[in-house]
């Protein structure tokens, strides 16, 4: 995988835990949920962010929205 692959897979990273904290902030996740996902998030291979960003593409969902909900549409 190259460098820009790399970042950009970094950058997803970024926007989901962006996104959990936001959650946690709004009161929409308890902090033992909130600890959980960032655990998962910051365990995640590259390979597990890549297929979430092109699981977002099919179905036109937020990248955080399907790693937090876990509720991607059946094919």
């Amino acid at each position: 995988m190259n460098k820009a692959s790399k970042l950009k897979l970094e950058q997803i990273r970024k926007v989901i835990m962006n996104e959990i904290i936001a959650r946690r902030t709004n009161q929409q996740l308890d902090t033992n949920t909130t600890f959980k996902f960032i655990q998962e998030i910051n365990n995640a291979t590259y390979k597990e962010l890549q297929t979430l960003a092109v699981e977002s593409v099919i179905h036109n969902k937020k990248v955080s929205d399907l790693f937090i909900d876990g509720t991607p549409l059946p094919f």
